[in-house]
């Protein structure tokens, strides 16, 4: 799930995911170029993230600080 700085919230798909960032699929709509956000799986807490580039239905985020080792939901979807 996202939430974007404006209040806008959206369930999405992870397309891609490192430990600096991840691209998602859907839920674009209010997200723009620059905005703060936060990404949460269904099982943890939220990350908070930069929104580097939209285009069409797919956005790159950047998160603010690399993922922690112990947001082990995160670690284990990156590989």
């Amino acid at each position: 799930r996202i939430e974007s700085a404006n209040g806008g919230s959206a369930k999405v798909e992870l397309a891609d995911i490192s430990e600096h960032g991840c691209a998602i699929v859907g839920g674009t709509e209010t997200l723009r170029t620059g905005g703060f956000v936060s990404i949460a799986l269904a099982t943890g807490k939220p990350v908070q993230a930069i929104v580097r580039w939209v285009r069409g239905d797919r956005a790159g985020l950047e998160f603010l600080w690399p993922i922690p080792a112990e947001m082990a939901d995160w670690h284990n979807l990156m590989h």
